[in-house]
């Protein structure tokens, strides 16, 4: 159980993290493209804050979801949860 835990967790930081590279590097281009260079770390302090903050909050997330959904039958939750989206 542990073991599959750890995974879950790795899946969801190596998520979080390629979706901050893949940002940072719009960044850069965007930086590029407007002729204004920038540091790496100017690139990538704005998604790594960012989409770390949500690597945390996703287990959160999650067990609220299944909270709700646990509790409400499945058209109720549909209801509730598609405008959110």
């Amino acid at each position: 159980m542990l073991e599959r835990r750890w995974f879950r967790w790795m899946l969801i930081l190596a998520f979080w993290t390629l979706l901050a590279v893949f940002f940072a590097s719009q960044n850069a281009m965007t930086a590029a493209y407007r002729q204004r260079p920038i540091t790496w770390r100017q690139t990538l302090v704005f998604p790594a804050i960012n989409y770390g903050l949500w690597a945390l909050l996703t287990p959160l997330v999650r067990e609220t979801m299944q909270t709700i959904e646990r509790r409400l039958d499945r058209q109720c939750f549909c209801a509730l949860t598609a405008p959110s989206s």
